[in-house]
């Protein structure tokens, strides 16, 4: 909606007005913000900076950093805005690639971390005497707890695997 208001011959304040009355929210009340803010009499650039502060969003600090540097050089917006849009459209694809890709592994760790807590589970309904005869002997319990804290490592390292950041 920017760039196209951009390219019609709107001020970037108003694209970002339209935008604010076009879109729903969240996106859209932020950008309502960013018109509030402009208008009290913060710059425009401080304001897309405290949208971006506010937010947390990549895309919109990608944003508030290429109107800031074209409003202090000059040139084109609506080709800057047009490569922006093509940079959020790929990282969100690239994003969604990802996810499908790490779904085998996230269905690998769900079943590397359950499968030693059913195996125990069904050996203590079948056989509880498989367990309850070794309570007593002194080194159980610190296998136990070796066993806990390898299992807890290996699950973190599982974690950490499938759930990247890129």
């Amino acid at each position: 909606i920017i760039n196209r208001a951009v390219r019609a011959g709107h001020p970037v304040v108003s694209a970002v007005q339209l935008a604010a009355n076009e879109l729903g929210d969240p996106v859209g009340s932020e950008f309502g913000l960013i018109v509030d803010e402009t208008t009290y009499g913060v710059e425009f650039r401080d304001a897309l900076t405290n949208c971006a502060g506010r937010t947390g969003s990549s895309d919109v600090h990608f944003f508030a950093v290429s109107v800031s540097i074209q409003s202090e050089t000059g040139g084109n917006l609506a080709e800057i805005l047009d490569g922006l849009a093509t940079v959020m459209r790929g990282r969100a694809t690239l994003a969604k690639r990802v996810r499908s890709l790490a779904s085998e592994g996230r269905a690998s760790a769900i079943l590397l971390s359950v499968l030693p807590m059913l195996m125990i589970a069904f050996q203590l309904l079948w056989r509880p005497s498989i367990y309850t005869s070794k309570f007593s002997d002194p080194v159980f319990w610190p296998t136990v707890s070796v066993t806990m804290v390898i299992y807890l490592i290996g699950w973190m390292m599982i974690h950490r695997i499938i759930n990247f950041k890129y």
